[in-house]
């Protein structure tokens, strides 16, 4: 199984010791979705921002398969190895213009989520209104929260996210997963009482109603618009929310979950889980 520590030293060794990686994936079993969209992020980051001691930035990681079904499954029909395979900014234009494949990135939030509503057409899939609604306030949360424009690595980063969709028919559910490489959640929520809040903390006030670090009126309701779509008793509907060392679960219209990671995710991870009716 692919664990972030295995990813964070893909980006370690490329963008810190600068230096070129062949990644062995031919034992892999199986790979979670979180797990996918993260490599998938790391890869492109290091594909598209590594130093200039290597020339061929977009040739910074060569890869091992499966062989195989295994091959076929988890890199082939997932449309995974269409957005890890050698390349740069063009490879990754060209996933939009893939009706099939499922990963999607970019930095215009405000553009592209319109795309996003017609790709998702396309595959048969029309998102409930609210569902539509609580991933645009997470792209335009990318877009005026997530980054630090004085202290990313490359200007490609900025704005810059991460999508994978999908519908999983054996168990009958839809899952959309958004992540950025920003400060995370838990960076925004600042001032004196929450010096020494823990992360999950910072995420649990960043997810309440009202709140807003930006202290401008009229915010504070994207909490709200993310988790609408799940605000529906007697249901298995989840939103899951991942972000520096906090885990944010929230079900039956009410907060089921609050934890601690076992290690720092970078960013911010969000998925919503819908049954299909």
């Amino acid at each position: 199984m692919i664990t972030k520590t295995f990813v964070d030293e893909i980006f370690d060794i490329v963008i810190n010791q600068k230096a070129y990686l062949h990644v062995d994936m031919s034992n892999v079993e199986k790979i979670t979705a979180a797990a996918v969209l993260y490599l998938a992020s790391v890869v492109n980051v290091c594909q598209n921002c590594a130093p200039k001691e290597l020339a061929f930035s977009d040739q910074a990681i060569t890869f091992q398969l499966p062989v195989g079904a295994k091959k076929s499954s988890l890199f082939i029909e997932t449309g995974l190895w269409d957005i890890i395979k050698p390349g740069g900014q063009k490879k990754l234009q060209r996933l939009w213009e893939d009706s099939e494949n499922p990963f999607k990135t970019g930095n215009d939030p405000e553009r592209e989520y319109p795309e996003l509503l017609k790709w998702l057409a396309r595959q048969g899939f029309t998102p409930p209104p609210k569902l539509a609604s609580a991933v645009q306030e997470a792209y335009l949360n990318i877009k005026q929260h997530a980054y630090d424009k004085n202290t990313v690595i490359d200007k490609f980063l900025i704005s810059r996210w991460w999508q994978y969709a999908y519908v999983d028919e054996g168990a009958g559910r839809f899952n959309f997963l958004l992540y950025d490489h920003g400060v995370g959640i838990p960076g925004t929520v600042k001032g004196e009482k929450f010096g020494y809040m823990r992360d999950e903390r910072k995420l649990e006030t960043a997810m309440t109603e009202g709140w807003t670090s930006t202290k401008e009126p009229g915010r504070g309701r994207g909490s709200a618009n993310m988790q609408q779509p799940i605000a529906i008793k007697k249901n298995d509907d989840t939103l899951l929310i991942m972000s520096g060392r906090g885990k944010y679960v929230f079900k039956n219209d009410e907060v089921e979950q609050v934890s601690a990671l076992p290690a720092t995710l970078k960013g911010t991870l969000v998925e919503w889980s819908l049954a299909l009716k």
